[in-house]
């Protein structure tokens, strides 16, 4: 495209005040992550090219429904190549009065995973879909939020999904009675109260078994769960496979330190395009060489031992409150 790209002209559109936000749908062969956030911003579908007549059309169809038509309370975004499972998922859908984005490709479930809120995520591994599957990994690695479904055939063995964290399985030959729990109203009424009454998690290293103990009793008679480890290795390898509302650090460690463990957080944060966690080091010594490293590996508060429990509480009642700490 000569002249102005793509996304320098929507963004002229959109900042034109007074005028109601055209959908756009960006064509695009690149795949860039930071290509992807500035994408997300401003558009409302991606294909990613080539693009044939009757994708393009399917497109334009599903992003762009006339306001007065669309009142679907709930979302579901999948992954499927399958024209079979789009046709029946769409007439289970148009029964609960859900709305669907049928994605064929990584990329654009990168976009629409930065880009919308969905309430359910579906995954169709049938014949093997490696791409499929590394998608609903994505999915379990960094939207541990959302409910993901996986649909398979004969052929896998269930206890692999299992293994990666998939709890929720229908299996080839699919039927519409197969997902009406999936997309039941009534269920996704009951998640939203399940939710709000989840407890704070908060994931604690320190190789000293003491602050730990501390740290927990003064927790002990609050609604905050701690899971506690004795070395960065393994608070990331837990990082990895679950969600957290906050990272207590430690900030010498003999198995991999605070700012090493923090710079690792970091980068699969960004590499899954997951939202920043609050990430708190905790040092017995609290030199400004210290503080300022902490800073550069990613912390965003730095606590010096002693930790007293009012101030420990206090911030993460501010946190919890949505203010600064």
């Amino acid at each position: 495209m000569t002249g102005m790209s793509g996304l320098e002209t929507v963004k002229k559109m959109r900042s034109i005040a007074g005028r109601e936000a055209t959908p756009v749908l960006f064509q695009t062969s690149y795949r860039n992550d930071d290509l992807l956030d500035e994408l997300a911003q401003v558009g409302q579908g991606l294909i990613a090219k080539p693009v044939s007549e009757k994708e393009l059309i399917q497109k334009m169809q599903q992003f762009f429904v006339p306001k007065e038509t669309s009142c679907e309370k709930y979302h579901a975004l999948i992954f499927s190549t399958s024209d079979e499972v789009e046709k029946l998922l769409t007439q289970v859908a148009k029964k609960f009065h859900w709305g669907l984005t049928f994605i064929k490709n990584s990329f654009e479930a990168s976009f629409f995973l930065r880009s919308r809120q969905f309430h359910l995520v579906i995954a169709d591994v049938q014949n093997g879909n490696i791409e499929s599957m590394e998608f609903a990994q994505l999915v379990l690695q960094t939207h541990s939020d959302l409910n993901l479904l996986v649909l398979k055939d004969s052929t896998m063995d269930a206890q692999l999904l299992n293994n990666v964290g998939v709890r929720n399985i229908v299996v080839a030959p699919f039927e519409e009675n197969d997902f009406t729990n999936y997309f039941s109203p009534e269920v996704f009424e009951s998640l939203s109260i399940s939710l709000e009454d989840e407890k704070f998690k908060i994931l604690l290293a320190d190789d000293s078994e003491d602050a730990i103990v501390l740290i927990k009793a003064f927790l002990g008679k609050t609604d905050v769960e701690v899971i506690a480890v004795e070395s960065g290795d393994h608070a990331y390898e837990l990082f990895q496979k679950d969600y957290f509302d906050l990272v207590l650090l430690d900030y010498e460690m003999s198995q991999g330190n605070g700012p090493s463990t923090a710079k690792k957080i970091r980068e699969f944060e960004k590499a899954f395009s997951r939202k920043p966690t609050p990430l708190w080091v905790l040092t017995a010594h609290g030199d400004a060489g210290e503080a300022e490293k902490s800073r550069a590996a990613g912390f965003d508060l730095f606590l010096s031992k002693p930790i007293h429990k009012d101030d420990l509480l206090g911030r993460i009642k501010k946190l919890r409150d949505g203010q600064n700490s």
